[in-house]
């Protein structure tokens, strides 16, 4: 049962355009990003510009696509996002 005392406070992700910028299309508010496949690169990371800080609560998320295969996760800050996801 969730912790009612503690109240949820909403975010909306935006993406850091930097990583990987020659594999994604983003929305002009960074709000969506599209990956443009092609050849063997695939599962290349998207990384958020908030921080899920380590012992800050609990976090929670929901993520619309339109694939059937795709990874998702999470990772630290020194992850290698060039890297396919979970090599």
């Amino acid at each position: 049962m969730a912790d009612t005392t503690v109240p949820m406070v909403p975010i909306a992700l935006t993406w850091d355009t930097a990583v990987n910028e020659s594999l994604y299309e983003f929305t002009q508010d960074n709000r969506s990003g599209a990956f443009k496949a092609h050849g063997t690169t695939l599962y290349r990371p998207m990384v958020a510009e908030q921080v899920l800080a380590a012992n800050t609560g609990k976090h929670y998320w929901e993520m619309a696509v339109n694939c059937d295969n795709m990874r998702i996760g999470v990772c630290t800050a020194g992850a290698d996002t060039d890297a396919e996801m979970g090599q």
